[in-house]
């Protein structure tokens, strides 16, 4: 389990390092569009009554070293893009747009960035992914079979 863990983790390393770079190169545009944008997905992130979000940017703002920082916002971008919250939604189309229109090219860098390592890394998150969740199922398993043998 901790192995499919570890090899999951490495797996987003990239993608969420990405991911951390875009929210500052944005936190720091100056194109008020774009700061304005980020700190509406953050602040629909925090009202989110979605359960999974709430964990997983728990994590992240708990997440200090970088490679587990890079983790935890890669699994807050998941959380978020599976989220039914509409709240989030309406912030990640409107930093979307913003993100289009923008002159700042850090901003539009640091968003080709996020895209390519997601695109690049796409294949082995995925494999990493199943892996764990086959780990995690199994270890469910083991201990409902241990609590029925004590039984």
């Amino acid at each position: 389990m901790d192995a499919a863990h570890k090899a999951y983790d490495a797996a987003v390393a990239v993608p969420g390092a990405a991911q951390v770079a875009f929210d500052s190169a944005a936190q720091a545009s100056g194109d008020k569009t774009v700061t304005d944008a980020e700190t509406a997905l953050f602040n629909a992130v925090t009202a989110s009554t979605d359960t999974k979000v709430q964990a997983a940017y728990a994590a992240y703002t708990k997440a200090v070293e970088p490679g587990a920082r890079s983790a935890a916002r890669w699994n807050l971008e998941v959380a978020i893009d599976g989220s039914t919250d509409k709240a989030l939604g309406t912030a990640i189309d409107a930093l979307d747009a913003a993100v289009k229109v923008t002159a700042d090219t850090k901003v539009k860098d640091a968003n080709a960035a996020v895209i390519k390592a997601v695109q690049d890394s796409a294949a082995s998150v995925k494999s990493t992914g199943d892996k764990l969740t086959a780990a995690q199922a199994a270890l469910a398993a083991a201990q409902k079979a241990l609590a029925d043998a004590q039984k």
